[in-house]
């Protein structure tokens, strides 16, 4: 499945997606003139809540034996069935990777290809198999990845336990300090837990005592 948005002229828009058509003649061609309003549509993503979970990385490179990795796990590792419900890659650079690395705190911008996995976890059972799932197939990956994430694309534990990950050390060391100075007891923690300067290093030394 091919996904993509294009925020420019219709006759531009409708040149780019020609390859593909020429390509293969697709089973489902939704390629049409959308409002901006309408383009979360795309990803075709639940309006009401439901026991979703993702994760992923940046990746360095898509090569074939990534590509493989991927595709095996998502249909189903050693003849096993797969969490996994969506396998995805997305491609970032363009206007992401114009911006200078210190003009705001969004990391990871000379990363180009984003792997996002989802799957449905509606029981403590199903997410511990979940993050086996895909803890075992990003390791295998290690090779491919950055080492960067993506937080939006992170939920549970991995997205309190990974957030330094989403910036740069020196933007995170910033935030850090901002949080220190206007929420220093911490009260903003229930997105992305940045915790304050002060208040991250004392957790660390209690958390060696105890």
């Amino acid at each position: 499945m091919v996904r993509g948005c294009y925020c420019g002229p219709v006759d531009q828009g409708e040149a780019l997606v020609q390859s593909w058509r020429r390509w293969r003649a697709p089973v489902v061609d939704d390629f049409k003139v959308m409002s901006f309003a309408d383009v979360a549509t795309i990803s075709n993503d639940p309006v009401d809540p439901v026991p979703g979970v993702s994760t992923g990385a940046w990746l360095r490179e898509l090569g074939d034996e990534a590509i493989d990795l991927v595709i095996r796990y998502a249909l189903g590792n050693h003849n096993n069935s797969s969490p996994i419900g969506i396998a995805k890659v997305r491609h970032a650079g363009g206007a992401i990777a114009r911006i200078k690395a210190d003009h705001n705190a969004y990391g990871n911008r000379d990363a180009s290809l984003l792997l996002q996995l989802l799957g449905m976890a509606p029981t403590p059972e199903a997410y511990r198999h979940w993050q086996h799932y895909t803890d075992e197939l990003k390791q295998r990956l290690q090779p491919y990845l950055t080492g960067g994430v993506y937080l939006n694309f992170l939920s549970g534990e991995e997205s309190q336990a990974l957030v330094e990950k989403g910036y740069s050390p020196e933007s995170f060391r910033r935030l850090t300090t901002l949080k220190a100075a206007y929420d220093p007891e911490n009260r903003l923690r229930h997105g992305f837990n940045i915790q304050p300067a002060r208040k991250r290093t004392i957790g660390l030394y209690l958390g060696e005592q105890t």
